[in-house]
């Protein structure tokens, strides 16, 4: 009956060491795994800090795109209101110096209606003194 408490006792030892290799062996697969997650997990942290700053960039360059389109649409716009104000501004002075020339006739047409509002005076001042002196003779014939 020794012996069979011996290899029993031999056969649980040796089976806790099969146990025991086995949770080290696996235990060790467990660690070379979670040293392997931990390597992907910086590749993918690299990765997606690489993509990030990627999209910084990207976008940066987009936002200067887009102010440099601004910039030129802003120009653009400036040159044409510039050359829009010089057509009419010289438009308005075609227009004001049309307009001064049809003044200028009006005012000559204004004098000379002056000048001979004038001589009308003079000349009915005339006939009256001419038609008085008439009344004179006409008095002293007759």
């Amino acid at each position: 009956m020794k012996i069979e408490i011996l290899l029993t006792i031999v056969g649980l030892f040796l089976s806790v060491c099969v146990n025991l290799c086995a949770i080290a062996f696996f235990a060790g697969q467990m660690k070379a795994q979670q040293e392997a997650h931990k390597e992907q997990l910086k590749e993918n942290k690299t990765s997606f800090q690489n993509t990030i700053n990627e999209i910084k960039k990207s976008f940066k360059e987009t936002v200067d795109d887009i102010k440099q389109d601004f910039k030129d649409k802003l120009h653009d716009i400036k040159e044409n209101i510039t050359e829009k104000m010089t057509e009419n501004s010289k438009r308005f002075e075609e227009n004001l110096s049309r307009l001064e020339g049809k003044q200028d006739k009006h005012n000559s047409v204004i004098e000379r209606q002056f000048l001979l509002e004038k001589k009308e005076e003079v000349n009915e001042e005339q006939i009256k003194v001419v038609n008085h002196r008439i009344k004179d003779l006409e008095a002293k014939v007759g």
